[in-house]
């Protein structure tokens, strides 16, 4: 009877802690940008393999490539200098990162943004200068899909604009 009773109570615990297959929470890897919480500019806009979103430096064998800005940081800060040359970032100083995605064919959307002081401490930076900031990043478009197993796949990226009173001084990675 003692058997039957721990059995049962057991059932019943199991019972009411499981969740419905519906319910499941769905878990993703490190890094993963939420649909839910992205800012979504393009509707148009879709991943080539939603299950599978690869880190932008993942390699697994010598032809594959990691994900970029072609001509790298170097590119991204001749491009600002050459579109914006009197850009004013009002004196802020601080660490502005961007993540997004870039899928298989090397659009962008889904962004998300951090804000940090240059002790990689959580700061606001004014709204005009973060609004600058994500625009200019809209302006780049040649963007290079990670190259992995043969082919181009989605992946997820970011941009870190380093900035000291007013000047981007360093484009990360």
């Amino acid at each position: 009877m003692r058997i039957f009773f721990i059995a049962g109570v057991l059932l019943l615990f199991t019972a009411c802690n499981s969740q419905p297959s519906s319910q499941a929470k769905k878990v993703y890897a490190v890094g993963h940008i939420p649909l839910e919480k992205a800012i979504l500019l393009d509707s148009t806009f879709k991943a080539c393999n939603e299950g599978h979103l690869y880190q932008y430096y993942n390699q697994n064998a010598g032809s594959d490539k990691p994900a970029g800005y072609i001509g790298g940081a170097t590119a991204i800060k001749k491009f600002i200098r050459e579109h914006h040359p009197n850009l004013d970032l009002e004196g802020a100083s601080g660490l502005f990162t961007l993540r997004f995605m870039i899928n298989c064919e090397g659009r962008t959307d889904r962004y998300e943004w951090v804000e940090n002081d240059l002790d990689y401490q959580p700061r606001k930076f004014a709204p005009e200068v973060a609004k600058k900031l994500f625009e200019i990043h809209q302006e780049l478009k040649n963007w290079r899909p990670i190259y992995i197993n043969g082919a181009y796949r989605d992946c997820f990226m970011y941009t870190t604009f380093k900035i000291k009173h007013g000047e981007i001084i360093e484009v990360l990675p």
